[in-house]
């Protein structure tokens, strides 16, 4: 009976050694996750910034197209054009800029999605870490009673 209850301490033992690789492996990936959620977040601020900069451009070009055209008078319809290309130029960019943010958010929230699963997987380990380490306690007293009952018996036989 001895044996048997050393055979399943080792088992329990390796188990937990598994479990303890497990938990160690997913708290890499959600090391790992949170740092691509840093670099996800980086490169929204790049897009916002781009984003801004282009609005910034947009409303530069609107103000200097509106003096131009108090200016010369004789020159508005020139301007005019000007204005409406680079109008449709800082759309475009800052619609790109828009496409581009969206991409990274969506990307962001996958990596949250990621982020939650692995931590979820964190805690269900911990869970059966905990689970595992009672049972080996309980193993541990059964085998220590099983060895009392041996000497027990032993004195029984000897008297």
């Amino acid at each position: 009976r001895s044996h048997f209850l050393e055979e399943e301490l080792t088992d329990r033992d390796a188990q937990l050694k598994a479990m303890l690789k497990d938990f160690t492996d997913a708290n890499q990936k959600l090391r790992d996750a949170n740092d691509h959620l840093e670099e996800c977040q980086q490169v929204c601020d790049e897009q916002r910034d781009r984003a801004d900069k282009v609005s910034a451009r947009l409303a530069a070009a609107e103000s200097e197209t509106a003096k131009e055209t108090e200016e010369a008078g004789s020159r508005a319809a020139g301007l005019e054009t000007a204005l409406a290309s680079k109008t449709r130029e800082a759309e475009s960019q800052a619609g790109q800029a828009a496409k581009d943010l969206e991409a990274e958010q969506k990307r962001l929230e996958a990596t949250k999605a990621e982020l939650s699963d692995a931590t979820q997987k964190i805690l269900a380990a911990q869970d059966t870490i905990t689970a595992m380490e009672e049972a080996g306690r309980a193993a541990s007293h059964r085998e220590e009673e099983a060895a009392v009952q041996v000497a027990l018996t032993q004195e029984e036989l000897v008297s």
